[in-house]
């Protein structure tokens, strides 16, 4: 069974080795995470802003109370455009990356930014990757150069 959490003090050392595994896992396909700081303090440091920003939703998912995973999102404005809701990661452990558990995470944030009254939302497809690809295709974002984009009505 999946729980979601928000993030909080009271789970914030478990989310700091689940950004540092997500770190190490794509490091080899991503050049820029390689100048990352992974140390604990730096982390912390990093994920303290997700408490500061009014508009940022950061959940974590728990399988038999264990953490097994987060989605981390924020929302864009632009001067003249509408607001968008960027999702600027999610990570499952290796175990749990079924299309159920992707779903339910990604789900709660659409949930959370239907009733903020924003119709978009985009994840970055900066990774040539067909699995991942499909993935975000099943819940229903469409490929659109390098942004995945889900409309809500």
């Amino acid at each position: 069974m999946l729980e979601i959490k928000p993030l909080s003090i009271c789970n914030f050392e478990e989310v700091v080795g689940l950004y540092r595994n997500m770190i190490e896992e794509n490091i080899g396909q991503d050049e820029r995470l390689k100048n990352i700081d992974i140390g604990d303090r730096s982390l912390r440091n990093m994920l303290q802003y997700s408490f500061d920003i009014e508009d940022d939703l950061f959940y974590v998912a728990y399988s038999h109370n264990a953490p097994i995973g987060f989605i981390d999102s924020t929302r864009v404005s632009k001067d003249g455009h509408e607001d968008e809701w960027y999702i600027k990661s999610v990570y499952l452990k290796v175990e749990f990356r079924g299309y159920n558990y992707f779903q339910q995470l990604v789900l709660k944030v659409e949930k959370e930014v239907r009733q903020k009254l924003i119709h978009v939302l985009f994840s970055n497809s900066l990774i040539d990757d067909d699995e991942a690809n499909g993935i975000w295709e099943s819940v229903g974002y469409i490929l659109e150069g390098k942004r995945r984009i889900k409309v809500l009505w």
